[in-house]
């Protein structure tokens, strides 16, 4: 019986959770235990089954088990595709053995099964010229096309209870599954591949079924849509080549992930950051985990360090200020425990992007290392800022919120269009450079497409406010308006419209107020508002100002030889 017996490593038994020396050194060796072990389970619970069950013969039941048993074949390749998930039917041939309302007799597994079945079966046909017929919203059409039931089946609910599972979302599971050799899920008495699961739920999201990672609003009426951003992150993390991502990265996805401690925010990503590759199992020493340490000193000494390995201040674009954060944590480090529906201006895929103009980082910090010290340039001053963008977050259907958000845009935009601010943006160069302030685009590029996809949706939603505006106002093609809404949604929610006292065009955070500062940091690809406090100033979050993301004002500083101006930021 001994050469039967296999080591199971279990965190939660073969860590001293109470001790945190232990649980600090762990860290560094989780890497090398899940890259090793011959086989990963993950514990999704006991399986779901349906309070009173509807009676079915023996011979439904013998078909439905026969046929969630036997795999299709394929014949162009000779290999079974499904060959990860224990049964391979359409959901169309579900509903032919036994009638609809019976299928859940069996237990909530089997409709997800015929869920991802037909995910994979639909990636080994190939990309459909039908689903693309009609628009992306008309998910009836989409579903049918792609062998599913239609967006009001309770079907859907059910395979929304799965992908709901906590487990998915848990911090300490990405390190788990991505750097796994195998993991089998485990639902009750089923058995699941992760691959099956993972290429199956990334077919998901790349078909428009995905809902927002973070989702501020709530929204009634699901239909279809499905909460697969954790579960398609992380198989597609465990895809790459060498299972290793640049920590921001890491820190990003992290926030809408669960923790029980704060500090795991940080641990967690340390086993799977670029930063940390190293033959020694050491991580840099503003990175060690302690847990005798305090929250703020960890997320500090993090923001240190990506500024310090970095040369840049990208972190800074990570701050989301909270009305319930501690008056004592510095404004220049993020708290990564709060979701962040707002996306960055700055993504490092706007290469563009130069409002530095290139100038050097110039970075000290005061004694107590909660003191920010940073050389840049005190360019404008917010004057006028509109309503924060609501959204739900989804770029395929255009919700009331996003009009009056446009809307009240560029009322704001028309009025700081005087006499003394033309210089800055003349007609008819006022809706192009509103557009593009919207979208967060660089200016000086390719923008002929952009403007004909903004100049179809505004002609199709705000005709009243742009009567003069056709699909062809700016001489291109037709464009797409579901392409504008969604880049809109993406850049705008939760941010606000403003303009500032020379008459410039932005986009910036919920928190800002009249008066707040527009400063170029050096070091810093986009410019970010300030707020004077005495000889201090506190960080209210990166912007988007036209005529200064190409290092506009640096330009001019130069030429005029004056001197930068230091910031001392808490």
């Amino acid at each position: 019986m001994m050469s039967l017996q296999k080591p199971v490593w279990v965190d939660a038994i073969c860590i001293n959770q109470g001790d945190f020396v232990e649980r600090a050194a762990q860290i560094k060796l989780m890497g090398k235990i899940y890259q090793t072990a011959s086989t990963v389970k993950i514990w999704l619970g006991r399986e779901k089954r349906p309070v009173t069950a509807t009676s079915v013969t023996s011979n439904e039941a013998g078909s439905l088990l026969g046929a969630l048993t036997q795999y299709p074949n394929s014949t162009q390749s000779g290999t079974d595709p499904y060959s990860g998930i224990q049964g391979g039917l359409l959901i169309s041939q579900v509903r032919r053995i036994v009638p609809r309302h019976h299928l859940e007799t069996y237990g909530s597994t089997p409709i997800v099964l015929t869920f991802l079945a037909q995910a994979l079966r639909n990636m080994d046909v190939g990309p459909s010229n039908l689903a693309s017929l009609r628009p992306l919203q008309d998910s009836a059409h989409r579903n049918l096309v792609y062998g599913l039931p239609p967006p009001s089946a309770r079907e859907w609910e059910i395979f929304r209870q799965f992908l709901s599972n906590p487990w998915f979302r848990r911090i300490w599971i990405v390190q788990e599954v991505v750097l796994a050799r195998k993991a089998v899920v485990v639902l009750g008495n089923w058995h699941i591949n992760w691959d099956a699961v993972g290429r199956a739920i990334t077919w998901f999201e790349s078909k428009g079924y995905a809902m927002p990672r973070t989702m501020k609003y709530i929204l009634h009426d699901l239909k279809d849509l499905l909460p697969v951003a954790h579960v398609a992150e992380l198989w597609q993390m465990h895809e790459l080549p060498n299972k290793r991502v640049p920590l921001l990265g890491l820190l990003k996805d992290f926030r809408s992930r669960d923790a029980g401690q704060g500090v795991d925010k940080i641990y967690a990503a340390l086993g799977l950051a670029l930063e940390t590759v190293s033959d020694q199992e050491e991580f840099p020493t503003l990175l060690e985990p302690d847990y005798n340490k305090s929250l703020q000193d960890v997320y500090r000494d993090l923001a240190i360090f990506l500024i310090i390995e970095h040369g840049s201040l990208f972190v800074l674009s990570h701050v989301d200020r909270s009305p319930t954060q501690s008056t004592t944590w510095p404004t220049w480090v993020p708290d990564w425990r709060l979701p962040k529906a707002s996306s960055e201006i700055w993504t490092g895929e706007q290469s563009s992007f130069c409002a530095d103009g290139n100038e050097p980082l110039s970075l000290s910090f005061e004694q107590d290392f909660n003191g920010l010290l940073l050389e840049g340039l005190q360019v404008d001053v917010v004057r006028f800022y509109g309503d924060k963008l609501k959204s739900y977050g989804f770029g395929f259907e255009t919700y009331l919120q996003e009009l009056e958000f446009v809307e009240g845009a560029w009322n704001l935009a028309k009025a700081s269009q005087t006499a003394e601010h033309t210089s800055h943006h003349d007609a008819p160069d006022h809706l192009h450079t509103f557009i593009s302030t919207l979208l967060a685009r660089d200016q000086g590029g390719h923008l002929e497409g952009v403007m004909d996809d903004a100049a179809q949706w505004m002609s199709k939603h705000l005709s009243n406010q742009f009567p003069h505006l056709s699909p062809k106002w700016f001489g291109g093609k037709r464009g797409d308006a579901g392409r504008f809404h969604e880049a809109l949604v993406r850049v705008c929610t939760d941010k606000r419209f403003f303009i500032t006292r020379d008459g410039r065009m932005g986009i910036g955070p919920e928190a800002m107020k009249e008066g707040d500062e527009v400063a170029v940091l050096f070091g810093a690809k986009v410019p970010f508002l300030v707020r004077r406090l005495g000889p201090r100033y506190t960080l209210i979050g990166e912007c988007y100002v036209a005529g200064m993301m190409k290092g506009e004002p640096v330009e001019r500083w130069k030429k005029s030889g004056g001197s930068c101006r230091r910031f001392n930021i808490h």
